[in-house]
């Protein structure tokens, strides 16, 4: 073990240290707050050597936390790492964080590897726990036996997972305790902690031979960094060899301590020296080792790869999975394999070799093999040598020197020899299995520290851990639990209770069988015997002295197979679905055993994939790129599973939403498989033509899915420009603006760091320090505001750098005056909200939120025995990870009912009579197994519940499981097999899917089949049963299903058995598209696709054609809905052909391309080309005028004047050239603005420098499609038709008529639907009956007696206000207002007397729904008639739409998106997403219109209608109620659901009856409209309703959801037509009040 360092140690460290290795330039004079107390020296060696450094403001804040990204920067200076592992399997450490690189070096060390669930948790502040486990392993401690946690108050505080580390620290002495002596294990560790910590166990960095000191023994451990040469030395400690170490010699070394070579890459030489043990844990491959006089080495242990270049060994121990080379002059005597799959080979000499251990393959001649005890796979060159036999490696056998048996990573995993996880639940100090606590760091067995790795001469003690072994009682049922030590499995140990072999009825607790269990058959075992190798050790279980001898019953005779209990869960947690890596709905868990190392099996080779950049073309579909994604093919398994890709084969590479879900956005990437291990997938295809971070999915056939994240970034680089004045000053905010970064609605900029005057660069926070708005960046600096601080207080130049999500990074330099003189510059780095030594930054970028939602439901839910079981067996032993204890904590607190067990056979039996027959049988001394229990009790399934949810490995809950998919028999097994009967992994396409099955009775139960959870089942003519085999015939299928699919078998008796089958199916390749070439408008366009055999063009979903101006038009096949202007035909020979007759998609001049979609298929895209035709007549101008400043205004009104201003293509005043100016800043010399008129229409504004000062002057526009605008205006501004208008002549037209309303006081508004400003700004006088008004312009206040006012509408339009003071009540009165050089607008305005305008609430026009099937849906008003003016009149009227009670908002334009409509008065309709209304569901649209009735609209799920009206704001008791009366309600109650249940028993009327059960009526609750469930629902819930003739009383029955009865009494209306209502008063408990 490492030897405790003497306190003389820190002087012989800063006597001999010599600029050690990632040193950074400090000294402890630097720091304000450099500690004077008990951590003074270790703080200063620390700092010396170049382990810690500031934390800015001259700070070390030696009380300050270390984070674990810290952690693994400082252990990586400490030893020299170098070699960086892929972190492609951890999703928080982006490639651009200031620490990848040390994370990088620190899972190759081996030092960290996770905190599972793909995590490394870089910016969390470590524990003290977590510390010494690291330290433990980078130091290659021996777990101690956690004795020496004893002598501590809170010793057992401390994590199972850490214990043995922790043990180990303490008993080196490294590790002394705080006040009160204690550990506080789960604290984190202080800067000055640590630091003490790393003085006791290092004394030396040697970094060079420069740094020796000849005379000088050393005291202490040494880290030997750089190529040195230790000869004539005594080191009273261990010697680390470490890993940046390449050639180290050791002469005539005496170490009184290990040896500890985790570098040594080209030679380690050694000779007359002594050590107490030499481990090998190379995490960067082999180590080279010649020992000329090893003599005195006592035993060397490889924990990795080794070279033996020369010398001679005694005893070699193999500990982990490794590759073993003795050159031809080495030669060792023993060497003890007790690890699986190692490789020894080389033309050296090897006199014996015990494998105790699977897979052991020896290839050095001569060499005595000899298997131990239950081993297999053991080869003497070609000869297999059974277990307990010996054989002798022939001189014809490989024994070259060739590395055949390297060790690599999967699934992206490094090569880890020394252990796993770093936090509770998931750290695996053990080295490689589920075993914490027993050999941490380096696989070393705790039996003897002196004999690492278990050699033959290990004690029977090694083989099983007495502490976990032992027996465990969980009230239903007791188990003999077993721990194994390193390198003993149930395969080669057996296990003896009480005198019976009982090992092949042990089963496994962990992944990897490090921990199992047996279930007693009689109470009191007395004592388990473990035998391996030749070895015993015993355990004792009780003090029974007369044992019954024990039974072998396998558990699946002996266990239940699951549970029921019930309890109340949160919304979210019931009503989340949880998604696997594939993206499909996790229901079952899918294992029932725990994994406590944290490493996850697959057989994926470690991948990468640089940064993508994407580039935009110059018309639009035109997207460039690629993404590269690199596999290692470093290993044969590597190569298998790259080979096992398909090469561009339909489903192999998916598009993955970088989300929780992982929903897929493209499941059919078109890609290119390389030959160097590489797949390189284009940009630009469907889903996948925007920058951002995604995931890949790689699908290889009978291999494990490749889940690549993946980061597109824009090829231009967004830049950063000074902002506002360009003065920055010290203490104010600064502004910048972004210039080539266009996004969505997610902010994409997740970090920014500054670096100051001062050399130093700190983290800046989001919000406190800066924000994004927009395009612009605000770096916030201003101490007065709430958290405020000053992120610029020194003069000089600043360096900003922003980091974005889809973009490259953006920096700028920038100068700051007003400030402090900025300190002397220091190359530290600094982030003041975390104190660590380098910057830091945010690199999460999507995921879900897991806090749970308010609010609780009741719940059943089930638990598989084993899987629980498991749990609690880890949780009884210490050793439950995070989802164990998760799972106990479920069980036991949060459930709040336990109702039945089930057996394998789908029968339930009572909990409750079940733990009370265990019971009462241990009362009697006997045991009683549920088998036992079930042989006499009576099953009962009458309480089933309708639903369940299953309790998954990781403690999430499974989908939703209804009755008759979990309740039955277990399934038999199914084969895919092929029409020989032979089994098969996929189904080629145009084959008939065929499965077999061994219980023919199965098969003859089968009920129905369903495919991809489709809504309807297949039908029976779709598939045949014949005996054992099934086929379902290849069209049930269907070409359009290739990949994976989901194949659901329902079997009377059985539960349901869901079946994955891949479907196989040929793509065209080398497919190309010519054509059109240029055209004139109106021609028909033609494209033809080149090496297509009609595959592509069957296929095609989508055409669209990108316009000149950016927009695009969809074209639909001719017939699809009313497309019969514009669609696209294809013909026999592969020509896509669009036509165009009304010219609505060719509509301009310019440059076009049609990009063609096929399913399973790359977007295909034409060559641009160009469409011309005749031009368009520009807009007129209507008037022109000159503003205060000089300037002229013309100004348009006409609606088609802002298309043509998107064409423009130059303007010009009297042959001078206007460019476009700035709205905000005013007109600099020959610039132009076009602005939105100030009452109407659009403005353009151009400023006199060239307009005659004296004369006309012309002002033409040109624009793209359109004839040249030529305008002339006289000097004075107005237009030259104008200005020969005579003084008050009438020469030009008034405005239209407006439209005139009353309101209920009498006052009068006039609507214009077009107001000239010119016309408005030349108003004389306003008469109403003769009688004069005056203008009202106070924009507040209101206007009086004959006052007028102008207003804007809602909608931006026009209104003349007229006080009612000269108004009469039932007659015609005029309204006359002139407008010099204008004609005079008369309106006649008649008021009825009768009735106040605004009373009358007018009907709402018939209704008719439309569903086409091209992706919108309507509702049509009086028959969406275009003459129709009472239809028009109320689109126009409407105010609110709610679907199904959600309200939904008025979309832009006549195509809505989700939860949105459109309207249109000119075809009177309401537009919807076909989406909104379900095939399923009724769904319900309630409209609100001013003036009107509010409409409600049932749409039924079979796209019949039911409407009815109401006056708005009545409630249901006051709408009238006529026609015939309704059956009564005979009872009312609520049923196990909580449902509310109306019964009808005297109901006489079928006809009602048959309205209300057809979903012709309409039922509210609280004013809460329901709908009718759907034929395929299964339950009540979000306001449904269901009709049953024959209820649960043997009457008609009303069943209702209970989501709204939310009142004491709960109001229920029934409408049907032609009856009265039927109201309805209950109270919560289902009570009827009237």
């Amino acid at each position: 073990m490492i030897k405790p360092k003497k306190p003389i140690a820190f002087v012989c460290a800063a006597a001999l240290l010599l600029s050690p290795t990632g040193a950074l330039g400090a000294s402890p004079s630097d720091f304000v707050d450099f500690p004077n107390d008990w951590s003074t020296g270790a703080m200063t060696a620390a700092v010396d050597n170049g382990l810690l450094g500031g934390v800015g403001d001259g700070r070390i804040a030696p009380q300050g936390e270390v984070t674990r990204a810290q952690m693994a920067a400082i252990i990586n200076r400490a030893f020299g790492a170098e070699k960086q592992a892929s972190l492609s399997s951890y999703s928080d450490v982006a490639a651009d964080a200031w620490y990848a690189v040390d994370m990088a070096k620190a899972v190759q060390m081996g030092t960290f590897s996770g905190t599972g669930n793909g995590l490394l948790e870089p910016d969390r502040a470590i524990t003290r726990e977590e510390a010494f486990s690291v330290l433990a392993r980078a130091f290659a401690l021996s777990a101690g036996d956690g004795a020496a946690l004893n002598d501590f108050t809170d010793g057992a505080q401390v994590s199972a997972w850490a214990r043995g580390s922790v043990s180990a620290m303490v008993a080196g002495g490294y590790v002394n305790g705080s006040d009160g002596n204690r550990l506080n294990p789960q604290q984190s560790i202080t800067r000055a902690e640590f630091a003490a910590v790393m003085s006791n166990l290092v004394a030396q960095y040697i970094d060079a031979d420069s740094t020796l000191n000849r005379s000088l023994e050393i005291d202490g451990n040494v880290i030997v960094r750089g190529d040195v040469d230790l000869s004539g030395y005594t080191i009273n400690g261990d010697v680390i060899i470490a890993d940046e170490a390449t050639n180290v010699t050791l002469d005539g070394v005496t170490v009184n301590g290990r040896l500890v070579v985790r570098g040594a890459s080209d030679s380690l030489t050694i000779s007359g020296s002594t050590a107490d043990g030499v481990i090998i844990t190379n995490p960067n491959g082999a180590s080279v080792l010649k020992a000329d006089n090893a003599s005195d080495l006592g035993t060397v242990t490889a924990l990795g790869d080794l070279t033996l270049s020369g010398g001679q060994l005694d005893r070699l121990t193999i500990a982990e999975s490794a590759t073993i080379t003795v050159e031809k002059d080495a030669s060792v005597s023993t060497i003890t394999v007790s690890a699986d799959d190692v490789t020894i080979n080389g033309a050296g000499k090897v006199d014996k070799v015990q494998a105790n251990a699977d897979n052991v393959h020896v290839n050095v001649e001569d060499a005595e093999v000899t298997a131990g005890k239950g081993t297999s796979g053991v080869t003497a060159g070609d000869t297999s040598v059974a277990p307990g036999e010996s054989a002798t490696v022939s001189g014809d056998s490989d024994n070259d020197n060739e590395n055949t048996g390297s060790n690599t990573g999967n699934g992206g995993n490094n090569n880890n020899p020394g252990g796993s996880t770093d936090t509770p639940g998931t750290d695996n100090p053990g080295g490689g299995n589920d075993n914490p606590g027993t050999t941490p760091g380096g696989g070393e067995s705790t039996g003897d520290n002196t004999n690492p790795g278990g050699s033959e001469e290990t004690p029977a003690a090694a083989i099983i851990n007495a502490e976990t072994t032992r027996l465990v009682d969980l009230g239903w049922s007791q188990y003999v639990t077993v721990q194994f030590t390193e390198g003993h499995t149930l395969k080669n140990t057996t296990l003896t209770i009480d005198g019976t072999d009982v090992t092949k009825a042990f089963t496994r607790v962990t992944d990897d069988g490090s921990i199992v269990k047996w279930e007693i058959t009689d109470l009191n075992p007395a004592q388990l015997v473990a035998t391996s190798g030749g070895e015993s050790q015993s355990v004792t279980l009780s003090n029974n002295a007369n044992p019954a001898k024990p039974e072998v019953v396998q558990a699946e005779d002996s266990a239940p197979e699951f549970m029921l209990a019930h309890g109340n869960l949160s919304y979210w947690d019931f009503y989340l679905t949880n998604y696997d890596d594939k993206g499909q709905p996790r229901v079952d868990p899918i294992k029932t055993t725990f994994n406590l190392s944290g490493k996850v099996a697959s057989d994926v080779p470690a991948f990468y994939s640089a940064d993508a950049e994407l580039t935009e073309g110059a018309t639009p579909g035109q997207i460039s790129g690629q993404v590269v994604i690199e596999f290692a093919q470093d290993s044969d398994a590597d190569k298998e599973w790259f080979a096992a890709v398909p090469g561009n084969t339909a489903k192999t590479v998916q598009l993955v939403a970088y989300n929780d879900n992982k929903n897929v956005l493209n499941d059919n990437l078109s890609y290119t498989k390389n030959d160097d291990g590489t797949i390189t997938i284009a940009l630009g295809q469907t889903n996948f033509m925007s920058n951002g971070r995604y995931y890949v999915r790689v699908n290889p056939t009978n291999h494990d899915s490749a889940l690549v994240p993946i980061h597109v970034v824009n090829a231009v680089a967004p830049t950063l420009q000074l902002d506002g004045d360009g003065r920055y000053s010290s203490g104010e905010n600064a502004h910048f603006k972004i210039l080539n970064m266009t996004y969505g609605i997610t902010n994409p900029t997740y970090a920014a760091e500054l670096t100051r005057p001062d050399g130093k660069t700190v983290e800046l926070e989001m919000i406190r320090d800066w924000y994004q708005i927009g395009d612009s960046f605000i770096l916030y600096n201003d101490v007065n505001a709430e958290n405020g601080r000053n992120n610029i207080p020194y003069n000089g130049q600043y360096t900003l750098t922003v980091h974005s999500n889809g973009f490259k990074d953006m920096s700028i330099t920038f100068t700051v005056k007003n400030g402090e003189a900025a300190p002397e510059q220091t190359t530290t780095r600094a982030a003041r909200s975390m104190n660590v030594d380098a910057v830091s930054r945010a690199t999460s970028v999507g995921g879900g939120d897991s806090s749970s939602g308010g609010g609780a439901i009741s719940a059943n839910l089930k638990y598989d025995a084993d899987l629980l079981t498991n749990a609690f067996l880890l949780d009884e032993l210490g050793l439950a990870n995070e989802a164990a204890a998760g799972i106990v904590n479920r069980w036991s607190t949060e459930m709040s009912g336990y109702d039945s067990v089930w057996d394998h056979e789908g029968n339930a039996y009572n909990w409750n009579k079940y733990l009370t027959a265990v019971n009462n049988a241990r009362n009697q001394g006997e045991y009683l197994s549920f088998a036992e229990f079930a042989e006499d009790a009576k099953y009962d399934l009458s309480g089933t519940p309708s639903a369940i949810k299953s309790v998954l490995e990781d403690n999430l809950l499974g989908d939703v499981q209804y009755n008759g998919t979990w309740v039955g028999l277990q399934t038999p097994e199914v084969t895919l097999v092929n029409s020989d009967g032979d089994a098969i992994t996929a189904v080629e396409q145009d084959d008939h899917i065929i499965l077999k099955t061994k219980d023919t009775t199965y098969f003859d139960k089968l009920g129905s089949i369903n495919i991809n959870n489709w809504q309807l089942d297949l039908p029976e003519n779709d598939y045949e049963v014949n005996g054992d085999t099934l086929t379902i015939y290849k069209d049930a299928l269907g070409i359009a299903n290739p990949g994976q699919n989901t194949i659901t078998l329902y079997a009377d008796g059985y539960r349901a058995k869901h079946l994955s089958v891949y479907y196989t199916r040929e793509i065209e390749t080398g497919l190309s598209i010519s054509g059109p070439g240029n055209i004139e408008r109106g021609d028909q366009v033609r494209m033809e696709i080149t090496g297509s055999e009609g595959d592509f063009v069957n296929n095609i979903t989508t055409v669209t054609v990108h316009k000149p101006n950016g927009a695009t038009s969809v074209i639909y096949p001719r017939g699809v809905g009313s497309y019969v202007d514009d669609y696209y035909s294809i013909s026999d020979t592969n020509v896509v052909t669009i036509v165009d007759d009304n010219g609505s998609v060719f509509d301009e001049d310019g440059t076009y391309t049609i990009t063609i979609d096929a399913q399973y298929y790359n977007r295909l895209t034409t060559e641009p080309f160009t469409v011309t035709g005749e031009l368009k007549s520009a807009p007129t101008a209507i008037s022109a005028s000159k503003d205060a400043s000089g300037n002229y205004i013309v100004h348009f009104d006409d609606s088609n004047a802002y298309a043509w201003q998107a064409k423009w293509t130059g303007i010009t005043v009297n042959d001078e050239i206007y460019s476009e100016g700035d709205t905000l800043i005013g007109l600099n010399k020959n610039q132009y603005t076009w602005t939105i008129g100030a009452f109407s229409g659009h403005d353009l504004t151009l400023q006199e420098n060239s307009f005659n000062k004296d004369g006309d002057s012309t002002i033409t526009i040109t624009a793209e499609g359109y004839e040249p605008l030529i305008i002339e205006v006289t000097a004075e501004g107005q237009l030259v038709d104008d200005s020969t208008t005579e003084p008050g002549g009438d020469t030009q037209p008034a405005p239209a008529a407006p439209t005139a309303t009353v309101d209920e006081d009498g006052n009068v508004t006039l609507a214009f639907d077009s107001v000239d400003s010119s016309w408005k700004s030349a108003i004389s006088s306003v008469e109403v009956n003769g009688v004069g008004y005056s203008a009202f312009n106070d924009p507040i206040g209101t206007p009086g007696e004959k006052n007028y006012q102008w207003k804007i509408d809602a909608y931006g339009g026009q209104e003349l206000y007229l006080d009612n003071t000269s108004f009469v009540t039932g007659e015609n009165n005029t309204v006359v207002i002139k407008a010099e050089g204008y004609k005079d607008l008369t309106v006649t305005v008649k008021i009825d007397g009768e009735e106040e305008p605004g009373d009358t609430i007018k009907d709402v026009p018939e209704v008719t729904y439309k569903n086409y099937g091209h992706g919108t849906a309507y509702l049509y008003i009086d028959n969406g008639s275009m003459s129709s003016t009472d239809g028009a009149n109320y689109v126009d009227a409407i105010s609110r739409i709610t679907v199904d009670g959600t309200e939904y908002s008025e979309a832009w334009g006549n195509s809505p998106s989700a939860n949105e409509y459109a309207t249109s008065s000119s075809t009177p309709y309401i537009a919807f997403t076909e989406s909104t209304f379900s095939s399923e569901k009724d769904t319900v649209v309630v409209v609100e219109a001013e003036g009107y009735k509010t409409l409600t609209v049932t749409v039924h799920f079979d796209g019949s209608i039911t409407t009815s009206t109401n006056d708005p704001g009545a409630s249901d008791e006051e709408q009238p109620s006529a026609g015939k009366d309704t059956p009564s309600v005979s009872a009312t109650s609520k049923d196990y659901s909580n449902n509310y249940v109306l019964g009808f028993e005297d109901i006489s009327d079928d006809d009602w009856a048959k309205l209300i059960s057809s979903g012709k009526g309409v039922i509210k609750v609280n004013d809460v409209t329901y709908s009718q469930k759907g034929e395929y629902e299964i339950g009540l819930n979000d306001n449904r309703y269901q009709w049953s003739n024959s209820g649960s009383s043997s009457y008609p029955e009303l069943t209702l959801d209970s989501t709204s009865f939310t009142k004491d009494q709960n109001t229920i209306t029934i409408s049907a037509e032609g009856y009265k209502d039927l109201i309805i008063t209950i109270d919560q408990n289902g009570t009827l009040i009237k």
